[in-house]
């Protein structure tokens, strides 16, 4: 009997430590804001495959001075386990109407910037892009 008791004290005692302690989460950034600084409409935009070497560069156009963020398809960009690759592309030139070769994406758009960032050089960069 004295046994029982002394485990149901120390399980209460257990709880109770347990349950006042403060739980600090850790940083998890699920957004990344996009700022367009240049004078022209642009499209910032990712990769996407079809699997048999087609791609295609898609994204939403942000008109100058606009600064819209992009949902990170990860839980916490931080924890990614990919890096992340984003395009700046001519809007007046931007066609996303068929999917080309991977190889071509450079010939077949106007980049005008191309980052391949891992998910600490998004951090270091304050989770956001401007451009230019």
């Amino acid at each position: 009997m004295i046994k029982k008791n002394f485990i149901r004290s120390l399980f209460v005692l257990i709880t109770i430590i347990f349950s006042s302690a403060k739980c600090e989460k850790e940083p998890c950034h699920k957004k990344v804001l996009r700022k367009n600084n240049s004078t022209n409409s642009l499209v910032l935009a990712q990769r996407f495959s079809n699997g048999s070497n087609g791609c295609i560069l898609d994204g939403p156009t942000i008109s100058p001075g606009a600064s819209p963020t992009f949902d990170s398809p990860e839980k916490c960009c931080e924890y990614s386990s990919s890096s992340f690759d984003f395009y700046v592309i001519n809007a007046s030139t931007y066609d996303n109407s068929e999917f080309s070769n991977c190889d071509s994406l450079a010939v077949d758009y106007d980049i005008l910037a191309h980052w391949k960032l891992t998910p600490a050089k998004l951090e270091a960069r304050n989770f956001e892009l401007s451009y230019p």
